[in-house]
């Protein structure tokens, strides 16, 4: 089976074959470092030999530097070659993951996992079977990932507001301290990936596209930034909800469906 992943075109087959020629090019790059670097060297030690005087910012201990024995350029290489080889999976899946769509099926929580995941030590070798395992693994927990999305979200809201209730959904959402000083969203907080959540249970309830992240509700927000304080408090229209920035800072998003889906799921989750 090959999947096409649509941002660069490339199967999966195609992505794995060329970073593995990439990596296959490490132990040649670090081998020609090695002999540029003692050419260098040798360069240097004839012209000093024969009078010429370095100037400060070329005047390195060249003649100083330590011989290393097989051994221990055995062990540089590999250790460059395994550093090398993170930063190419790193990146690479990273490209896996936005071509594959598969965050549109995440929460918060999966994101973090996952991307913690990809900066930890444990990363995964990118290969065919890795991908798949990772891609069908999402696609098989989208429900209880979706399910667990929505209690998340919604235990985690103010109850200060009486709109707020955990197992369903008022005539709005508030978010406090949402947005900073520039009218964009403080990420600190990770507020728009919260609104984001949101935005997710009302599409997928109601059997619609998620729409990517800069076209839905968190970018909407995004693009009508401002500094200026007199521009608040505003109205930002939206398809699904309208979108209330306040001055303070404060982020309240209404809800103003008659009919929400939404609050059936919470109720079935209790």
């Amino acid at each position: 089976m090959t999947m096409h992943l649509p941002v660069q075109h490339n199967t999966v087959e195609q992505i794995v074959e060329l970073r593995n020629a990439a990596i296959g090019t490490l132990g040649a790059q670090f081998d020609l470092e090695q002999e540029a670097n003692a050419l260098h060297i040798e360069r240097i030690k004839y012209i000093k030999a024969a009078g010429y005087r370095l100037k400060p910012n070329q005047d390195a201990p060249w003649d100083k530097v330590k011989v290393l024995s097989e051994e221990e350029i055995a062990e540089q290489r590999e250790a460059f070659i395994h550093a090398e080889t993170r930063d190419i999976d790193r990146g690479l899946w990273e490209q896996v993951v936005e071509a594959s769509g598969i965050e549109k099926l995440m929460d918060t929580q999966s994101k973090e996992e996952l991307y913690g995941s990809l900066r930890s030590d444990d990363l995964p070798e990118l290969t065919i079977d890795n991908i798949w395992a990772t891609l069908e693994k999402f696609r098989d927990d989208s429900h209880d990932i979706f399910q667990r999305g929505i209690a998340n979200v919604f235990s985690k809201l103010d109850r200060r507001f009486k709109s707020h209730d955990g197992f369903k959904i008022g005539s709005r959402i508030i978010f406090n301290e949402a947005l900073n000083e520039y009218g964009s969203w403080n990420y600190y907080r990770k507020t728009d990936d919260r609104l984001r959540d949101v935005e997710r249970t009302f599409f997928v309830l109601d059997g619609e596209p998620v729409p990517e992240k800069y076209m839905g509700i968190a970018g909407l927000v995004e693009r009508h930034a401002t500094w200026d304080k007199k521009d608040y408090p505003k109205i930002i229209e939206s398809e699904d909800f309208p979108d209330k920035a306040f001055q303070e800072r404060q982020h309240q998003c209404l809800v103003l469906r008659e009919e929400r889906s939404s609050n059936l799921a919470l109720f079935n989750m209790n």
